[in-house]
């Protein structure tokens, strides 16, 4: 097992690709910490990502993984605006659906009223022919 941090800092570039090979080569497990993305890319199988206090891990290079996560980020926002579009028409069929009934209501109400009003006539006009 090998353990790496950092292991192509202050390397030339014929003494990185002596290490690449080697690293290639090496039957075991090679653990390594690096910002090269070059050299992730050409040794790394798999890639162990710290991502919101979690351990992700990813079979492929660094090229594959950043592939990958482009892929993810793209569906996440590609969700989420459907979403938006989804609530905004939802907002809005409530709202028609809200001012429809308030509507509907005062429809509703002002017939009532009309209807108690003709029956309220219709009985006084009753009561008037009942008197005389």
């Amino acid at each position: 097992m090998l353990l790496l941090d950092e292991s192509t800092n202050n390397l030339d570039t014929e003494t990185q690709a002596w290490l690449v090979n080697h690293l290639k080569n090496f039957h075991g497990l090679v653990l390594f910490v690096s910002h090269n993305r070059n050299f992730i890319n050409q040794v790394a199988e798999q890639i162990i990502v710290i991502k919101d206090g979690n351990l992700e891990l990813f079979h492929g290079n660094y090229h594959a993984h950043q592939t990958r996560e482009a892929q993810i980020h793209n569906q996440l926002t590609k969700n989420y605006l459907q979403a938006q579009k989804t609530k905004k028409h939802l907002n809005q069929k409530l709202n028609r659906l809200e001012q429809t009934s308030t509507q509907t209501g005062k429809q509703h109400f002002n017939k009532y009223q009309d209807e108690s009003r003709m029956a309220f006539k219709q009985q006084r006009s009753n009561t008037q022919n009942f008197l005389t």
